[in-house]
C-alpha cells in the first residue's frame, strides 16, 4: 500500500524555528534550539557536498533534462543543489536570512571574501578563462505577474518601482512614498521615513510585504502565511498575519480572481502549460492540481527561458565557454581570454552590452511584456 515519507530531518528544523516566538521559552532556550538548527544545516553541508569534495581538483557534473518542470538536472555531483548559505555562522547577511526566513525567495549574497564565501563559490574559470554570471531579478514573480495581470506590479516592473515597499505601504495602510524607485535613501522621503520608522530594505514590514508576494502565488486563500517559511520570527500572532493576507488579497483582488479562474481551468483540462508550451498532465482534478499546474506556468517558463538562454550563450560563444553552475534563475560561465580578445579587443563594456542581449530578454503573455532584468557580473 502506498505510504507517506515524511523528511524528519527537515520536520525537525522546521519546529525548532517555530520555537522563537514562543513566549513560554526563555531567551536561552531559544538560542538552544537556533544552535540545534545551525548544526542540523551544517551538518548536511559538511556531510553531503563538502566531505564528496575532497581532495578534487575538477569536477564533470552530467546535465540532463530530466525534470518535470523542464529544468536541467545536475549529477555527479548535484551542484544546483549546493546551497547559497555563507560558510561564516556570524556573517550578519547569513544571520539576516537565518531571521527573516527568505532563503528560498531571494537569498541575500555578498562579494566573498577569504572567510566569508558560499560553496557555489568554489566553481572558478582556469586561469586562462574569466568568470561571467547572473541572476534574474525576480524572474518568477514577473512572469506570475503577467499571467494573472496584476497591472500593478507590472507598472511596477517596468517603471523599476520598488514593488514591495508599494505592496507593504497597501496591506499596512501606509501613505506611499514620493520615490517608489528608492525611497530608502531619497532626500524626498525623509520625513516618510521618520514617520514610518522606516529602516531601508530591511524593514521588518516590508520584508514581510515580500514574504507575501512570493509566498502568496501558488496557493488559493488567504492561509497561504502558514506556509513562509520563518514567518513566526516576527512574533506577530497568525490571527493577526492573516489579516494581513486578506488586506493582501484585497489589494489584488482581480489578479487574485484571475489566478484562481486559471487554476479552474487547469483542474478542469488536467493540463498546464509553460509560456513556452511546455506542457505537464495530470491524471486528477484534485485541488492540488489546480495549483501544481499553475506553478508550472511559471516555474516552468524561468526554466524554459534559462535553457534557452545557455543554448543562446552556446551558440554565441561555443567551445570557447563553459557552463559551471546554472541556477533556476541565473547560471555561472568560464569563458576564454584569447576569445574575448579575439571577439572584442579586450572591451569588455562592449561585450556587456551583447551579454545582456542574451540574458535580458522580454517574455510575452497576451499583448503584456516584461523584460527579464538580471544583475549581471563579468570578473576578468
Amino acid at each position: 500500500m502506498p505510504h507517506v515519507v515524511t523528511n524528519t530531518r527537515n520536520l525537525q528544523r522546521e519546529t525548532l524555528r517555530k520555537l522563537q516566538s514562543d513566549p513560554k521559552l526563555s531567551t536561552k532556550a531559544k538560542q538552544l534550539a537556533m544552535l540545534k538548527v545551525a548544526f542540523s544545516e551544517d551538518s548536511k553541508l559538511l556531510t553531503s557536498y563538502v566531505d564528496n569534495l575532497v581532495s578534487i581538483q575538477r569536477i564533470y557534473p552530467r546535465h540532463l533534462p530530466t525534470q518535470a518542470s523542464g529544468r536541467w538536472s545536475t549529477l555527479d555531483p548535484p551542484i544546483t543543489n549546493w546551497p547559497r548559505q555563507c560558510i561564516e555562522p556570524m556573517c550578519q547577511k547569513r544571520l539576516q536570512n537565518d531571521i527573516y526566513g527568505i532563503d528560498h525567495l531571494g537569498y541575500i549574497e555578498h562579494e566573498w571574501t577569504d572567510t566569508c564565501w558560499s560553496i557555489r563559490d568554489i566553481l572558478l574559470p582556469d586561469d586562462d578563462e574569466f568568470l561571467v554570471s547572473w541572476d534574474h531579478d525576480n524572474i518568477e514573480g514577473k512572469i506570475h505577474d503577467i499571467i494573472v495581470d496584476n497591472r500593478m506590479a507590472i507598472k511596477a516592473h517596468q517603471q523599476g518601482y520598488d514593488l514591495h515597499t508599494i505592496t507593504c505601504c497597501n496591506i499596512f495602510g501606509y501613505a506611499l512614498p514620493t520615490d517608489l524607485r528608492n525611497p530608502h535613501t531619497s532626500e524626498v522621503d525623509t520625513a516618510w521615513r521618520t514617520k514610518y520608522n522606516w529602516q531601508g530594505k530591511d524593514t521588518k514590514q516590508r520584508v514581510l510585504a515580500k514574504n507575501f508576494n512570493h509566498g502568496s502565488k501558488y496557493t488559493e486563500s488567504y492561509k497561504f502565511v502558514h506556509r513562509i517559511k520563518g514567518i513566526e520570527q516576527y512574533g506577530i500572532a497568525y490571527e493577526q498575519l492573516e489579516e494581513l493576507a486578506k488586506a493582501y488579497i484585497k489589494a489584488n483582488q482581480e489578479a487574485w480572481n484571475t489566478k484562481l479562474a486559471i487554476m479552474g481551468d487547469i483542474r478542469k483540462e488536467k493540463m498546464a502549460r509553460s509560456l513556452y508550451g511546455f506542457r505537464r498532465k495530470f491524471f486528477t482534478s484534485d485541488p492540488e492540481v489546480g495549483r501544481e499546474g499553475f506553478s508550472h506556468m511559471i516555474s516552468g517558463t524561468v526554466s524554459d527561458y534559462n535553457n534557452q538562454t545557455i543554448l543562446a550563450m552556446d551558440s554565441w560563444i561555443g567551445d570557447n565557454c563553459t557552463l559551471l553552475h546554472n541556477a533556476h534563475d541565473g547560471d555561472k560561465f568560464a569563458i576564454k581570454k584569447e576569445w574575448l580578445d579575439t571577439q572584442y579587443s579586450g572591451d569588455i563594456d562592449k561585450f556587456k552590452v551583447d551579454l545582456r542581449s542574451i540574458v535580458e530578454r522580454p517574455i510575452t503573455y497576451q499583448g503584456r511584456t516584461l523584460t527579464m532584468t538580471a544583475g549581471v557580473k563579468v570578473h576578468v
